[in-house]
């Protein structure tokens, strides 16, 4: 397990499990440059406090791993190094005390450990990274990011270094709908689209318990169907892969003065985290 002694996360509740090693992705070519961001509103249930999508997460201990999934079983994300004519293997990730990561996802709370999604930095710089993290050899699969615990009970492995600004983010990929909590919750109008990448995770408030989750894209014409992103249950915790997976509806093109908006819903008895965000239009 991780060595040494950490802080508090200085923002908010105790954080998963974060940071991770190095390793940055170059920017989705299916993605528009920019999407304006989007305030997420208190839901009826319960927001999570902690780091927010983007944020720069210093590590404060040894040997913290960094995971393909939110469990303390799940397999290490390996590091590859792809800059000459084959890739350099720099193993098993695992972080020690000065490494920083960037927050994708999060936080995913499972039973008193405190999980993030998160991509490698260097220094402290949103996406930027020699190397990338793959669950398989670079021929075989795709980079994307690895699951941290940023915290167990009061032990705190990654502290909040700073918080990118919104040119940062957005030139990785759309800034999107980000939010994490428990319960109901229903998201700001957003524009209608027809497609998304969209990663989430569930985890269940008492471990053993059964907790449900259902999320949906729900039009601002009550006549129209909505979308059901996730339905699902779990006694422990489930998520999406790591790099989320390609959502889709029939919206577009929109007719001349038909509906422009829609909401992202989610129901259910799970602690949960999702991200949502558009995709490039060809």
């Amino acid at each position: 397990g991780p060595s040494g002694t950490a802080g508090a996360l200085p923002s908010g509740p105790a954080p998963t499990e974060a940071p991770a090693s190095a390793g940055a992705s170059s920017p989705p070519s299916s993605v528009p440059p920019t999407t304006p961001p989007t305030a997420v509103p208190a839901p009826t249930g319960t927001i999570s406090e902690g780091a927010h999508y983007g944020d720069i997460l210093k590590v404060e201990v040894n040997n913290l791993a960094v995971r393909a999934q939110p469990r303390r079983t799940a397999a290490l994300v390996h590091a590859y190094e792809l800059g000459g004519p084959t890739p350099i293997d720099h193993g098993l990730v695992r972080l020690d005390r000065g490494d920083f990561v960037s927050v994708h996802l999060g936080p995913v709370q499972v039973g008193t450990t405190v999980w993030y999604l998160v991509y490698p930095s260097v220094e402290g710089a949103f996406q930027t990274s020699p190397v990338t993290w793959y669950t398989q050899h670079p021929s075989e699969g795709t980079p994307g990011p690895g699951w941290m615990a940023a915290s167990v009970g009061d032990d705190v492995y990654a502290t909040l270094a700073r918080e990118p600004s919104d040119t940062e983010l957005e030139g990785f990929e759309p800034i999107g709908l980000n939010a994490a909590g428990t319960g109901t919750f229903v998201s700001p109008p957003q524009p209608r689209h027809d497609g998304w990448s969209f990663t989430w995770a569930a985890a269940s408030p008492r471990s053993g318990d059964p907790c449900t989750l259902h999320v949906q894209l729900v039009p601002a014409d009550g006549t129209v169907e909505p979308v059901t992103a996730v339905e699902t249950t779990t006694n422990g915790v489930k998520a999406s892969s790591r790099n989320g997976r390609f959502l889709t509806a029939p919206w577009l093109p929109a007719p001349a003065g038909s509906w422009d908006t829609f909401t992202l819903q989610v129901s259910g008895s799970c602690r949960w985290a999702i991200r949502l965000t558009p995709l490039h239009h060809d």
